[in-house]
């Protein structure tokens, strides 16, 4: 009995250690499927490996087939070592896929932040200029990108205005104050009504072939609508661009949690705008 207990131990904290990570992935379900089956064969591969490890030292003790108790325990060696192996690399994906979900949770967190603090802002002493200006640059520093702008759409002239601008040199926000004429970057995010991510150099080349000349590698569009999705009542405001020097900086995961915090910018601006009117109707 004694020959084989440390095999037995083995296979009993893998069994306590299966039905730990069962009880945690039911409690994150959806997350890092591929980092829990890992887990889950690298600990079934362990247990095996205890169990033959057991056997091997009870056919040792017992000095039944010594060739194979002999093997046994070099198989067995080999099997828990892969399963260690496993267990560590699922864990790894595991503390992956929660900072991931961590900051996910957050950026949606800081979404309803910005919100609420562009309220503020609209209620306290300042002009509308310097709330979409403050609106900019929050939702630069929250994606941590290079540069950024807001441009307002006048429907008469068919034209952007930039609004707000962020770690903008003036030489460039001279270059793009006023944005008009079809074919542009700008154009197209107006006909797509959702956001875009531009990160191909051709795509930047024409779409914006100022940002390029400035070295900027991936831009972030995102229209500023108002009115219900999917109805004919959506009207654009205008857009935030979102530029950085890097290549590949925005997936279409990260646009979309962007594109919901430039949902809060564009509810500011129509009640806003729909402020001014009924005071200056008033």
């Amino acid at each position: 009995m004694v020959a084989f207990l440390p095999g037995l131990i083995l296979a009993l904290v893998c069994v306590v250690l299966l039905v730990y990570a069962f009880r945690s992935h039911e409690r994150h379900w959806s997350l890092g499927f591929l980092g829990w089956r890992k887990v889950y064969t690298g600990l079934g591969v362990s247990l095996a490996g205890a169990i033959i490890w057991a056997l091997g030292q009870w056919l040792s003790a017992t000095a039944e087939n010594p060739g194979l108790a002999t093997a046994l325990p070099i198989v067995a060696g080999v099997m828990v070592a892969i399963g260690l192996a496993l267990v560590v690399a699922g864990s790894m994906e595991r503390l992956r896929d929660l900072a991931e979900e961590r900051r996910r949770l957050e950026e949606v967190r800081a979404g309803f932040d910005l919100y609420d603090t562009l309220r503020e802002v609209v209620s306290g002493p300042y002009t509308f200029l310097e709330v979409l200006e403050f609106a900019l640059k929050e939702m630069v520093r929250a994606a941590g990108v290079t540069s950024g702008g807001l441009w307002l759409y006048n429907p008469s002239g068919r034209e952007w205005i930039l609004t707000g601008a962020a770690n903008m040199s003036q030489n460039f926000r001279r270059q793009v104050e006023t944005v008009k004429g079809s074919g542009t970057g700008f154009d197209r995010l107006a006909r797509l009504y959702k956001a875009h991510v531009f990160s191909r150099p051709e795509e930047i080349r024409l779409f914006f072939p100022e940002w390029e000349a400035e070295g900027i590698q991936s831009v972030l569009g995102l229209p500023l609508v108002t009115g219900t999705p999917g109805s004919s009542e959506k009207r654009l405001l205008g857009v935030i661009i979102l530029a950085d020097s890097s290549a590949a900086r925005f997936d279409d995961d990260r646009a979309r949690r962007l594109h919901a915090a430039a949902d809060y910018v564009a509810a500011v601006i129509a009640e806003g705008r729909l402020q001014r009117q009924l005071e200056s109707s008033s």
